[in-house]
């Protein structure tokens, strides 16, 4: 906990204590714990980020396969991170893959360390840049992996998977794609199945609400096909979105829920406004149905 986390629980309790006997006093602590938490929110980094640069020096020795390089360009290049509350990070790489780990952060030496899934830990020297309004505009983030390689992370302030009161980089938002370790009941498959279906309308809101003139399909990891006016099943997509599941017959499960889903569309709610639209209604549909199952 840092100096000032500590400082405001004090100033809280003992407003608290003192707010029937003295309201000049509650008044001004009151003042006192907003400022607090103001300046404190210029270094917070508990927010979503784009990456926009990476830099990694490593000596590659090629007798031991994939480069670290390599493997943090394809996953971190060009994609999204969130530090999260709960000292949980997320990834989205540019091709949609999601990685998931721990964060850490000391406020006294600035040092911010990650341990990400498949990428491993690096320890990180952290440098915020605030922009004209003095909110926070970039992280810069330069450091070493444990494997002795030396990282360099440019992160710029964005939300594009924030919408209303939703956060699509959220771990909550993609617990669905871990893989789970044991066979899951029917039950466990058809909540599994709602979650990617209820992550994917959530998805087509925000590129709806923002009227954006695409999607990203990568990140959607679902075995449906996107047409003009429809929707349908896509056999080359079905590996992918098995990785989900416990086995290839808790997948087949789940896509003869997507079928079922399908099939219970009566008529395709076209939209005059974007094809993208017409995704979220029919998904809304798919999901109703499903979820009566």
């Amino acid at each position: 906990m840092t100096a000032n986390q500590i400082y405001q629980i004090q100033a809280n309790k003992f407003l608290h204590q003192k707010m029937k006997t003295s309201p000049t006093l509650t008044v001004l602590l009151f003042i006192f714990c907003t400022i607090l938490a103001g300046c404190k929110s210029k270094n917070d980094i508990r927010t979503n980020f784009k990456i926009t640069t990476l830099e990694v020096k490593e000596k590659v020795d090629t007798t031991l396969g994939q480069s670290l390089e390599t493997k943090l360009n394809k996953y971190l290049t060009d994609g999204f991170i969130k530090f999260q509350d709960n000292d949980t990070v997320t990834v989205f790489s540019s091709t949609g893959k999601f990685l998931f780990g721990q964060w850490s952060q000391d406020d006294n030496t600035d040092m911010v360390v990650l341990d990400i899934k498949d990428l491993g830990t690096i320890r990180f020297k952290k440098e915020i840049q605030l922009d004209e309004n003095d909110n926070l505009e970039f992280l810069i983030l330069k450091g070493k992996h444990a494997k002795g390689a030396e990282v360099k992370l440019l992160l710029k302030r964005d939300d594009h998977f924030e919408y209303n009161s939703y956060d699509l980089l959220s771990f909550d938002r993609n617990r669905w794609r871990i893989k789970p370790s044991k066979k899951e009941s029917k039950e466990q498959i058809k909540i599994r199945t709602l979650a990617q279906i209820d992550f994917m309308i959530s998805y087509f809101e925000m590129v709806v609400g923002r009227d954006l003139p695409y999607f990203d399909r990568s990140i959607l990891v679902s075995p449906y096909a996107f047409y003009q006016n429809g929707i349908g099943i896509e056999p080359s997509e079905l590996s992918e979105y098995s990785q989900i599941f416990y086995d290839d017959n808790d997948a087949a499960e789940a896509v003869e829920l997507l079928r079922k889903g399908i099939r219970s569309v009566s008529r395709y709610p076209t939209s005059k406004h974007s094809y993208s639209e017409g995704y979220m209604n029919v998904l809304k549909e798919i999901r109703k149905y499903i979820a009566l199952l």
